[in-house]
């Protein structure tokens, strides 16, 4: 639940006043507010870049996506004669 607090923080406030007015808890017996927000498993977060590989495999999906439209419009064509 730390990382709803960290990364969506409206949300887990609007999920701690919720758990306070209906009196009952989504954790066992602890309410959101009072969690500390230094408890739960530490992941390190990544982050990706990817660089020229990604980039190239863009440039070809897209090279091959306008192939294929080009395939399908010429075919077309050569259908309609």
């Amino acid at each position: 639940m730390n990382l709803v607090r960290k990364h969506f923080p409206e949300r887990f406030e609007a999920l701690a006043r919720l758990e306070r007015e209906i009196g009952g808890t989504c954790l066992k017996g602890l309410y959101l507010d009072e969690l500390d927000p230094n408890a739960g498993r530490k992941h390190e977060e990544i982050n990706i870049d990817c660089g020229i590989l990604c980039e190239i495999n863009y440039r070809e999906n897209i090279r091959n996506s306008c192939e294929s439209i080009y395939e399908v419009v010429n075919e077309s064509r050569f259908n309609r004669c």
